[in-house]
């Protein structure tokens, strides 16, 4: 099975989203309660996931696509948990 076959595609879409939920959960939970340690290891996760996005705008371009969204979204998300876990 690969990522043509439909119900590849909805399994991986799933799971990618049910990640997204819990990772943005836990975002939340460690805002709300301030806890510095997890608010530094969000910190450090999202960095590589910015980096991620960055390389894929550029390969999504080149087929006519656009993730710039998520670019700007994990970009924002590294400037306030940076914030909150290393300045605050």
């Amino acid at each position: 099975m690969d990522m043509k076959h439909p119900s590849a595609r909805q399994f991986t879409w799933g799971l990618w989203g049910l990640n997204h939920c819990f990772i943005s959960l836990l975002k939340l939970m460690a805002i709300y309660n301030s806890d510095k340690p997890m608010l530094k290891l969000l910190t450090y996760v999202t960095i590589p996931t910015f980096g991620y996005c960055v390389l894929g705008q550029k390969q999504m371009a080149k087929a006519g696509g656009d993730v710039g969204g998520f670019v700007a979204i994990c970009g924002v998300q590294i400037l306030c948990l940076g914030y909150l876990g290393f300045l605050c």
